[in-house]
């Protein structure tokens, strides 16, 4: 597992080590489990924590925090969080009927579990849908179709393994966004979306 360690540092003077980290980090590598360090001691632009979160490719985020850094340590959890966050501007409110997504799927990516469905009216304001994108399905038995007088072995269509289509129950929404089980998802793969609305 790729565990990325978190030290939100805030200290001026002086500057400390987190021992704690350092013992956890050696304990999770002995046991064979790839460990990454993001340490904010001496200064780490947040376009840098997103760089170093991106390319790791985190499968697990531990944070250690003291009271006086304990929301700077949120907020960069947020921000690494972000990375595997799928938004779309739909530019007006609408009716949702479906979405249709194809991605690609390439050997260093990761194929999505799960996606929790998210909408908004304003983009500030978000509701969670109740069915995730559950990519389980992808692949599985769509139809099956044999005329009577066939008596041969039913013959099975399957979807694409990249492509998935989601249904939603008439929501008024401006806003989409799909917030994925892995930063290093293939979905995050230059996916094409198509929406279909209700007039």
């Amino acid at each position: 597992m790729r565990v990325l360690l978190i030290y939100p540092n805030i200290i001026e003077t002086p500057k400390d080590i987190s021992m704690g980290l350092a013992c956890v980090s050696a304990m999770l590598r002995q046991k064979g489990h790839e460990v990454s360090l993001i340490d904010t001691t001496w200064g780490m632009s947040n376009k840098d924590i997103k760089h170093h979160a991106h390319n790791f490719k985190p499968e697990l985020l531990c944070v250690t925090v003291a009271t006086n850094d304990f929301k700077y340590g949120m907020s960069i959890i947020d921000l690494i969080k972000q990375d595997n966050i799928l938004s779309i501007d739909l530019k007006k409110q609408v009716v949702l009927s479906r979405m249709s997504i194809s991605y690609v799927s390439l050997s260093n990516c990761t194929q999505p579990v799960l996606a929790s469905v998210e909408t908004s009216k304003d983009g500030t304001q978000w509701t969670t849908e109740r069915d995730p994108l559950n990519f389980k399905q992808v692949g599985e038995i769509v139809a099956s179709f044999r005329p009577a007088w066939d008596t041969s072995k039913i013959q099975i269509k399957r979807e694409p393994s990249d492509s998935i289509t989601y249904y939603f129950a008439g929501r008024n929404a401006a806003y989409l966004r799909l917030k994925l089980d892995d930063t290093n998802s293939c979905l995050l793969n230059n996916p094409i979306i198509f929406i279909s609305v209700l007039n």
